[in-house]
């Protein structure tokens, strides 16, 4: 498989942050999410993102069948610690849920991540080469 990574295109803000299936744009997070919340669905649910930089700030959760293929999960400035978030509860409160979302040959940039201690332990052990793999 060739990787589409590093995304080196020039900024391309997403037209319609209704569509299910986004390719090569640039989306911030939390305009995505409140494009969803504004019908009614308080997250990110059943959309498809390829050679998309996805921006922050934000924190993302991800929930049981979301994928991430070819993924750079952004910067984390020699310790993959750096990009993740332990609830110290039962809800991490605030965060962006994406829900059986596909991720491939995207980049995150001011994203931190958080989600299942396997999950967040999975991240913790990536390469910081891009990745596949998936999350179930």
């Amino acid at each position: 498989m060739t990787s589409r990574l590093p995304i080196t295109r020039p900024i391309v803000r997403a037209p319609d942050l209704d569509a299910t299936v986004f390719e090569n744009v640039d989306i911030a997070l939390h305009e995505l999410l409140a494009a969803s919340m504004a019908t009614g669905v308080p997250l990110i649910h059943g959309r498809t993102f390829r050679g998309c930089r996805l921006v922050g700030p934000a924190i993302v959760m991800a929930a049981l069948g979301t994928t991430f293929d070819d993924t750079n999960f952004g910067d984390p400035r020699g310790d993959n610690r750096n990009l993740v978030l332990r609830p110290l509860g039962v809800r991490a409160t605030g965060a962006i849920v994406m829900q059986d979302c596909v991720v491939d040959g995207c980049e995150f940039s001011e994203v931190g991540f958080t989600g299942s201690d396997s999950f967040i332990d999975w991240i913790i052990g990536l390469k910081t080469t891009p990745e596949f793999g998936s999350l179930s």
